[in-house]
């Protein structure tokens, strides 16, 4: 639609409301849901199944976020450790033949290195994706607050 279907003016070419309308519109109706027009939408009481549904949906993609969260964090931790021993494995074999040992040395502060980039790498995705779901979770309009901070792990 391209008009506002509260106001009948333009509201976009793919949207159907303006959020000022939209908003003034569900702060009439708070605690009045029968003065709802026939055809428009009712207010979303808490634990409705449209509320449970999306709630489940946020769940899982978060679930999701975390764990691509610690996966990074895991990369992290193997790199350095990776890293650790390859240096500890070139310090202990610096007597016999130093350009080896340095190479090792070299090498295990490499790999740590990249593999931690790697590991910061994922976690970000992990980070983003989570945001991504703050956005779309403090946007929905079938859930209440309190469920929004059930959802979001505030409580």
């Amino acid at each position: 639609m391209a008009t506002c279907k509260y106001c009948g003016k333009w509201s976009g070419l793919f949207e159907d409301e303006h959020l000022d309308c939209a908003s003034a519109h569900e702060m009439s109706l708070h605690g009045r849901p029968e003065a709802v027009p026939t055809g428009q939408a009712q207010p979303i009481a808490a634990g409705t199944p449209r509320a449970n549904v999306a709630m489940s949906r946020y769940r899982d993609g978060y679930f999701t976020a975390r764990s691509i969260n610690g996966l990074g964090i895991l990369i992290k931790k193997i790199a350095v450790v990776f890293g650790c021993l390859l240096a500890l494995a070139g310090l202990a074999y610096f007597g016999e033949n130093k350009l080896a040992s340095f190479m090792l040395v070299l090498m295990g502060a490499i790999a740590g290195g990249i593999g931690f980039i790697l590991g910061i790498l994922v976690q970000s995705a992990g980070q983003l994706l989570k945001a991504m779901f703050d956005v779309a979770v403090n946007g929905s309009h079938f859930m209440t607050d309190d469920q929004r901070a059930k959802v979001m792990s505030l409580e």
